[in-house]
């Protein structure tokens, strides 16, 4: 009995994985990440695109919120330097501010205010407009309606937009929810 012990004993130790073990752990792994990239990198792109379309609905409420507030106009546009606005209806991802435009000069200066300046927004998020500058006025006025359209490299189904009625309510909304077109 003691030597059939001492043959177990005397068998060396496997302490390692096989060649074949390891082959399909890689194979598992390299399936996994294969089904696993694509879908993180859908959800990075819904998260900028959601992030996006909520700091701008943020300043956009805001300057109509503010308009009704102070009873004046509110102007919000695109800016690089958060002091004078772009004057193309394509430069939103440079920016945007809110501000009271008194003078009408589409800057701040003077004793206007700036209400509210986003800086840089996520540029893998494309903004178009159909306006240069969308404008909140007090009382009922209308203020100017339009459509802004936030895009990302999977294109116009994954758009979503910001719509401003002539009342200055803005709501967010995907693409086919509305009869408004817009484009990537």
């Amino acid at each position: 009995m003691a030597r059939h012990f001492r043959a177990l004993k005397s068998r060396p130790a496997t302490d390692g994985y096989t060649l074949f073990e390891v082959l399909v752990t890689i194979a598992i792994v390299a399936i996994l990440a294969a089904v696993a990239v694509p879908s993180m990198r859908s959800i990075s792109l819904n998260n900028a695109r959601t992030s996006v379309v909520g700091d701008v609905l943020g300043v956009v409420l805001a300057a109509r919120n503010e308009a009704m507030k102070r009873g004046v106009d509110v102007k919000v546009c695109s800016t690089a330097d958060g002091i004078s606005c772009s004057a193309s209806k394509n430069d939103w991802e440079r920016g945007l501010m809110a501000f009271l435009d008194t003078d009408n000069s589409h800057a701040v200066n003077g004793t206007e205010a700036r209400l509210h300046y986003t800086g840089q927004l996520d540029q893998r998020i494309k903004i178009n407009s159909n306006l240069v500058r969308f404008e909140f006025r007090p009382f009922n006025i209308p203020s100017s309606f339009g459509t802004m359209s936030f895009c990302d490299e999977r294109g116009v189904e994954q758009a979503r937009a910001i719509i401003v009625s002539k009342s200055g309510r803005p709501h967010v909304a995907a693409y086919g929810e509305s009869n408004v077109s817009w484009s990537c």
